[in-house]
């Protein structure tokens, strides 16, 4: 998302326009081939390593490389084959096409570094893998913008030449995706050093295991695939949407590329601030459910919830409240559609989080079946939600936004609801949901009337800084005061110790 950003600045509404579907491609085959492969390979390779089966679990994880690297070679071929013909539908000019070929280049590259990342987590080098990672995203965020950078110049270059306009749209896209290409390529390098030194060590373990059993063993194949399901949801609906938005509706690449790098990337960080600060609790509570501890389970669920809601009411109405400011302040002049899709898409900041973490949830408890219905309703929903905002409402510019929070809305709610059910557990909806709506609402407007006055006295940043600091303030305030949140409860929150201490001298508890 901080790559999208730079990227806007760099090769524009149109470039960015022309790089979201080979992205979004790449990013459904990375989380095919590395993230679903290596959570599935490492889980099976613990479930050998109880009976010592190594011999197996080396044979599973050269099958699962194998097929893998197969497999992404042909999906980078059909790319390949596919991409003019995709290029021209979706961009509305054929330059598009080396886009998706860098695209291509990467899936490949990509293919078997789940089955490699899974063998080194399964037998204990978990550090390995999760430097790999860091070195994948590193290279995403300086060689990215790089590429695109040169490419985008030498694209204005060859306009010129040729009198024409797309050039550089093209170029520039295709540049990103090298960079994509060549990062791909560092951490595929990086991890075939690592099997290679390691190997040894590896091969030692395996000669202590057991002989080799010819029994039937556990099979991955469901992990994979809930797990692909979860990782690549976003950018699935994404290439549906842009095939809806630019191709049916025939809206151009470059009105795709605002909402795609202008409106997704600031929500999206929002949201993985949520989901980060929250992810703790669904540990705690995934253990208390293993451990079988009911109550314990549906204390930290209740809190978990509340505490949530807490958080995402104001956090949305204050984006939204804000979007003209905050866009200002990222991309300097962003167009009047950016700033209103904005606007919409804060209600993402409230479903999204929710929609993610009860699906951790669900994933982590091993509730694939449960999952894999989720998503697939999901989607269903979001499908239905566009096609009526866009073809009956006529309403295209905000269809994504809220086709979106549909579908974030209804996994969480299904989530919640098939959790409920496991645990016997009935959600007190009242109070977890009215007062801090009515809270959040009130002080979100007051924020409203501070921005406009602030805006042009103290500029963009500092409004923002203000606006969060007061409005958070008062909104604890007024949960105080309407017994939405308890005195020791607040005290846990930075800056709660001093709401409690106003509170308290104005006698309002």
């Amino acid at each position: 998302m901080i790559t999208r950003i730079f990227l806007l600045r760099i090769i524009k509404n149109e470039g960015l326009g022309i790089f979201a579907s080979p992205m979004d491609l790449f990013m459904i085959g990375y989380g095919v081939f590395v993230f679903a492969l290596e959570h599935a390979i490492s889980a099976v390779i613990r479930l050998y390593e109880k009976k010592k089966q190594f011999i197996n679990a080396m044979d599973t994880v050269r099958k699962a490389r194998t097929i893998a690297f197969a497999s992404g070679i042909i999906v980078g071929g059909l790319i390949l084959i596919f991409s003019f013909s995709a290029s021209e539908k979706l961009f509305g000019s054929r330059i598009g096409f080396l886009a998706l070929i860098a695209g291509a280049a990467a899936i490949i590259f990509i293919s078997c570094q789940g089955a490699i990342r899974g063998m080194l987590e399964g037998f204990g080098q978990n550090l390995y893998s999760l430097l790999s990672e860091f070195i994948f995203a590193i290279s995403i965020l300086l060689l990215t913008p790089t590429f695109a950078s040169i490419s985008y110049r030498y694209g204005l270059k060859a306009n010129a030449l040729l009198k024409r306009t797309d050039l550089a749209s093209g170029y520039g896209a295709c540049g990103a995706l090298i960079g994509v290409c060549a990062a791909s390529l560092i951490t595929l390098i990086y991890l075939l050093i690592v099997w290679k030194l390691k190997s040894s060590k590896i091969d030692d373990i395996v000669r202590s295991g057991e002989p080799r059993y010819l029994g039937a063993g556990p099979s991955y194949g469901r992990n994979v695939l809930a797990f692909s399901l979860a990782f690549s949801l976003p950018f699935f609906i994404n290439l549906i949407d842009e095939a809806m938005y630019v191709g049916s509706l025939d809206h151009t690449a470059a009105q795709w590329g605002s909402w795609y790098g202008g409106v997704l990337p600031i929500i999206m960080i929002a949201v993985s601030v949520v989901v980060i600060l929250q992810m703790r609790k669904v540990y705690e509570f995934c253990a208390m459910i293993v451990h079988s501890d009911r109550h314990g389970a549906i204390d930290i669920l209740a809190e978990f919830s509340r505490y949530l809601v807490i958080l995402l009411f104001p956090l949305s109405m204050f984006m939204l409240v804000l979007a003209d400011t905050i866009q200002r302040a990222v991309y300097v002049t962003p167009t009047d559609s950016a700033v209103t899709m904005m606007g919409h898409a804060s209600l993402l900041v409230f479903s999204a989080p929710i929609g993610i973490l009860i699906s951790a949830i669900l994933l982590r408890l091993r509730k694939l079946r449960a999952l894999i219905l989720n998503i697939v309703v999901a989607i269903i929903v979001h499908i239905l939600t566009f096609c009526f905002m866009s073809y009956g409402l006529n309403k295209e510019m905000t269809a994504v936004s809220y086709a979106d929070f549909m579908m974030y809305l209804v996994l969480g709610t299904m989530g919640f609801w098939e959790i409920m059910r496991m645990l016997h557990y009935r959600h007190n909806w009242i109070q977890c949901f009215v007062v801090p709506l009515i809270c959040s609402g009130v002080a979100a407007l007051i924020v409203f009337f501070l921005n406009m006055v602030l805006i042009n006295v103290i500029g963009e940043i500092l409004t923002i800084l203000v606006c969060f600091v007061a409005g958070g303030f008062l909104y604890l305030l007024f949960l105080l005061i309407l017994r939405g949140i308890y005195e020791y409860e607040i005290e846990r929150i930075p800056g709660g110790g001093f709401v409690l201490l106003i509170a308290r001298g104005f006698h309002f508890v």
